[in-house]
């Protein structure tokens, strides 16, 4: 089942992820050199991405001070994903992306990009 697409470029889909994306989420945020500076610990648990999934369905795109997670799919498999938060004010704007190592530096243009 694919989530709600939001935006896609030649290479990338960003999308909503569903539950059938748990394990691909927990797989990559296992990785140890890819968790080294995030607030998760390692390895992460299945449990654990299908809790994020679930809590992301109620976080609108533009809720103000609100991180919303958003998948980073290629060939029809999820392989990262993006964080995106509009400050109060909804002028500002973070976004910071987790990918698989693997794929890492041929999505990162593409991924900022189709945030545009």
């Amino acid at each position: 089942m694919t989530g709600e697409i939001l935006a896609v470029t030649e290479h990338l889909v960003l999308r909503r992820m569903t539950n059938d994306d748990a394990a691909a989420l927990a797989a990559y945020r296992s990785d140890p050199v890819q968790a080294r500076y995030q607030s998760w610990e390692t390895p992460y648990p299945v449990d654990s991405a299908r809790a994020l999934i679930v809590e992301m369905r109620n976080v609108r795109f533009t809720q103000p001070g609100v991180w919303l997670q958003i998948g980073i799919e290629t060939g029809g498999r999820l392989i990262g994903d993006i964080a995106v938060r509009a400050d109060c004010d909804t002028r500002n704007w973070a976004i910071a992306w987790m990918v698989a190592v693997i794929r890492a530096c041929a999505v990162a243009a593409s991924t900022v990009r189709a945030c545009r």
